[in-house]
């Protein structure tokens, strides 16, 4: 569809503006469309937007991003949803048995970084 080509575009720019201020040049980090539902922990996930698989000892991870939630993004939002699951690519290593304090830290740093774009530090 011509539109899952717009988001998958919106998603690359995305990726292109952020990468390097994350510091992630040193990850090859791969990037999958879904057209709907994620599979995230072998569970399907209607309501998540994208989710991160990271193999951290070797600096590898792939996101995926639900198309269909991306189209109802703001540019902004798209932005923090990025952010977020690359946080979750860095801080993988230290994941504990519940995933919710790893949940938490990610919104907090992807949070963090949304606000530095709005008032960069002087």
């Amino acid at each position: 569809m011509k539109d899952w080509k717009r988001q998958r575009d919106r998603i690359k720019a995305v990726a292109r503006k952020w990468r390097s201020t994350l510091g992630m040049y040193e990850w090859e980090i791969f990037t999958q469309y879904v057209d709907g539902d994620l599979l995230i922990d072998g569970t399907l996930s209607s309501t998540a937007a994208a989710c991160a698989n990271t193999i951290w000892e070797y600096k590898r991870a792939t996101l995926k991003f639900n198309l269909k939630a991306v189209a109802d993004m703001s540019d902004t939002e798209l932005e923090r949803v990025y952010i977020h699951e690359v946080m979750h690519v860095i801080v993988n290593e230290m994941r504990e048995e519940d995933e919710k304090h790893e949940e938490r830290v990610c919104t907090m740093l992807a949070n963090a970084f949304m606000r530095t774009k709005e008032k960069p530090c002087h």
